[in-house]
């Protein structure tokens, strides 16, 4: 077995779980556990663009539902408040909006467990989206989550240096590669530097 030489753990408490493993053989290990799904995979790096992607998913559907239920609930509250308690108007009214702000409770629940922000390292390999690396937004710290993804893009960028498919390249061939992709904005200068190093320490070892 491989050498771990990182992991990294993001949750949720709508969202699941999800755990990325980073091996010495430039392979990434990805289990995403949401609910009573489960879903894992093992792929080697060189096979992921290293330039990550952001993704805003949004359920408008949800939200339209939370305000039309929200406006039953003050609706019915306020009919309730202005009848008699008649052959039951006043209570059937009170629970009308009772039931509709449950309603509307479990749509803004709805709303936050499938509204959400992703950065996803894209497989060149699969059209499945768990099989690309999909992180959940600054999680489980800005900090931390930075600090991985800036590691991601080094190491895949390392290993798509290294990949067989790829052909011979020579150091400065890969140092040049490196630099179009900082001109054109794809690396920072941070970024740039850590996968360089990489480059360069990967064919110093003997």
């Amino acid at each position: 077995m491989p050498e771990v030489i990182c992991e990294f753990k993001q949750k949720s408490f709508l969202k699941g779980t999800r755990t990325f493993t980073v091996y010495e053989d430039d392979t990434i290990r990805a289990s995403y556990r949401e609910l009573w799904n489960r879903y894992e995979h093992c792929r080697p790096l060189r096979e992921f663009d290293h330039v990550p992607r952001t993704h805003v998913y949004f359920d408008t559907s949800k939200l339209i539902g939370a305000f039309l239920t929200a406006a039953l609930t003050i609706l019915f509250f306020v009919l309730g408040h202005g009848l008699d308690n008649q052959e039951g108007g006043k209570i059937t009214c009170y629970f009308l909006s009772a039931l509709s702000a449950f309603s509307t409770v479990i749509f803004l629940v709805a709303l936050r467990r499938y509204s959400h922000r992703i950065l996803t390292f894209v497989s060149e390999s699969s059209n499945n989206l768990y099989d690309n690396i999909v992180l959940l937004w600054k999680l489980p710290s800005p900090e931390s989550f930075e600090e991985f993804v800036e590691f991601l893009k080094a190491r895949i960028a390392q290993a798509r240096q290294r990949s067989p498919h790829s052909g011979p390249q020579s150091v400065a061939q890969q140092l040049q590669d490196l630099a179009r992709l900082k001109e054109e904005g794809h690396l920072t200068l941070y970024e740039f530097e850590k996968a360089k190093a990489l480059i360069i320490d990967g064919r110093e070892k003997p």
